[in-house]
């Protein structure tokens, strides 16, 4: 059977709160026992103590009031016979009342009450004679035949003696029972604390294992796929919560690995597109990152700069120095190198001969304007770096046409005023009449934004 999280918690933590609930109610009854004990030792034994105690000191005032009598006081001695017998009468009721030892106590107790009545009929007897009598003197101390009230004083002292011994004897038993029950409840709370404690190690070793340990595992999974180990699964161990939580982690995992191949192959059809895009191009394009690494570079880049990608990519660069500058402006500043004229161009010898390219750095930029490399691209001037050498050829020139009439007017523009001309076009050869004029050769030609510019040789009037 499967159990879930809830159900295991509840099963572990059930005994403790078992336990606590058992402790406080032998906690309870414990002391409710002995607050019981020490109640019956007040309202039982103490009562009785206290009593005979009293009653003692009301019977040696009666004696007390006979040998007033005897010394001749006796309208003093009569009065304090009749005031303390009353409270002797009294603490005897009580007495009487509070029986608890049986049937000790019960026996001494119809003792004393013999002799308390005898005492008493005695003593009135004493009191009924005349002053000066001398059988006062026999009822006081008695004869060989009959009890007199000292010798009757005499046993009623014991027999409350023995009273008052018995009712402490029963307290100290109790006390003693008292503290045996503090101590048998002592040790049992000692037993339950140790049971408790084991109870607790045994829950908390198995919440280790069965909670915590699942919980360990998704946590060293976690830091794993972090650190981009996708292929790291979390062990699915129980069939409870927890499990259902392993589960959906591995889910996640597993869409996270979907979504990097996807977005891998995204990657790496973009990448192929700009580098196809590139390639499509005939002047020289390189792609560089903030530390002016090559990422991208066309066929004729690659041969130019000699950068061939291997399978651990492009190998360092190191540009030449009329580029290093704008590179590095346009890394760190964000600023576009643009060339205007022919005498910023930079010759590079490529394939036996001098090539002469004009470059323009651009930097790229993400969405949120940081830098993310720069774009370098190189427009192949060489055939414009003819109009130099244009004394060599008598009457050359550049024909210059309006676009607009189609090259109806055309002028000659010496070569030093043509050295503003950007290329724009590819090359075309051949032979033209251009109105009036009249080419040998037509070796390149350009459109420009309102003309268009051809670079003739051997131009004359037609």
């Amino acid at each position: 059977m499967t159990w879930s999280l809830r159900r295991r918690l509840m099963v572990s933590l059930a005994p403790l709160g078992l336990m606590l609930m058992i402790l406080g109610a032998s906690g309870i009854a414990v002391l409710f026992h002995m607050g019981g004990r020490i109640d019956a030792i007040l309202r039982e034994n103490y009562l009785s103590v206290q009593a005979m105690y009293q009653l003692n000191e009301h019977l040696e005032r009666l004696d007390s009031s006979f040998q007033f009598a005897l010394s001749g006081r006796g309208g003093e001695a009569q009065t304090q016979f009749e005031a303390n017998r009353v409270g002797f009468e009294k603490q005897f009721a009580i007495e009487e009342n509070n029986i608890t030892i049986l049937p000790l106590e019960q026996e001494l107790v119809d003792e004393l009450r013999q002799l308390k009545n005898d005492y008493f009929t005695l003593g009135a007897r004493f009191y009924a004679r005349p002053l000066n009598d001398p059988k006062r003197h026999t009822d006081y101390f008695g004869t060989e035949t009959e009890t007199g009230l000292l010798a009757r004083f005499d046993r009623i002292k014991n027999i409350s003696s023995k009273i008052i011994q018995l009712n402490q004897e029963n307290m100290l038993k109790a006390r003693d029972e008292a503290r045996a029950t503090a101590r048998h409840a002592l040790l049992g709370l000692g037993i339950s604390l140790t049971i408790l404690g084991c109870v607790l190690v045994g829950a908390t070793w198995y919440l280790l294992g069965s909670i915590l340990k699942p919980i360990r595992s998704m946590t060293e999974a976690a830091e794993k796929i972090g650190a981009g180990h996708l292929e790291q699964e979390v062990p699915v161990l129980t069939h409870d919560e927890l499990g259902t939580l392993a589960e959906a982690f591995n889910s996640m995992t597993q869409q996270l690995r979907d979504y990097r191949q996807s977005n891998l192959a995204q990657l790496l059809r973009a990448q192929r597109t700009a580098q196809e895009t590139i390639d499509s191009f005939p002047d020289p394009i390189l792609v560089v990152d903030p530390n002016s690494r090559v990422e991208l570079a066309n066929p004729v880049a690659q041969a130019l700069f000699g950068v061939i990608p291997s399978p651990e990519g492009f190998p360092l660069w190191h540009p030449p120095e009329a580029l290093r500058q704008p590179i590095q402006q346009a890394l760190t500043a964000q600023q576009t190198h643009l060339t205007e004229s022919f005498d910023q161009v930079i010759t590079i010898h490529l394939n036996g001969e001098d090539r002469a390219y004009l470059p323009q750095v651009r930097p790229i930029r993400d969405q949120a304007g940081e830098t993310m490399g720069a774009a370098v691209v190189l427009t192949d001037v060489t055939r414009f770096r003819l109009l130099d050498h244009a004394e060599l050829f008598r009457g050359d020139g550049l024909a210059v046409g309006n676009a607009r009439t189609q090259t109806r007017h055309l002028r000659l523009v010496p070569r030093g005023e043509a050295e503003f001309l950007r290329p724009r076009a590819n090359l075309v050869f051949g032979q033209a009449h251009f109105g009036q004029w009249r080419t040998h050769r037509v070796l390149s030609s350009r459109l420009m934004p309102r003309s268009v510019i051809f670079l003739v040789v051997g131009v004359e009037p037609v």
